[in-house]
């Protein structure tokens, strides 16, 4: 589900409240990731860069889901296990949880 450069730049923006962005969480990834310093199995390096994601949403007035931030952030979580490729996919196209 990885966008290639070229594709990315030929779609419209697709811009979403911070809010809406996080309810395409579930509540168990919202509480994995809003938690993340807690999690003895991640290195205080990754911890740190999730912490960071969350504080460039923070302070985002929307969140385009075409960015490349925004989709390497969501690659990062699936990286590192808090989310499946499938719901990374799911997440990126706008789609809630189901």
């Amino acid at each position: 589900w990885p966008l290639h450069n070229q594709q990315m730049y030929h779609r419209p923006p697709l811009e979403i409240t911070k809010f809406q962005f996080r309810k395409l969480f579930t509540f168990n990834e919202r509480l994995a990731i809003d938690n993340i310093e807690y999690n003895t199995a991640l290195s205080g390096s990754i911890k740190a860069a999730v912490q960071t994601m969350q504080k460039d949403v923070d302070v985002s007035a929307m969140v385009d889901l075409h960015l490349p931030d925004v989709i390497a952030g969501i690659n990062f979580i699936v990286s590192i296990g808090v989310l499946s490729p499938g719901r990374g996919a799911r997440i990126l196209a706008n789609l809630p949880p189901v």
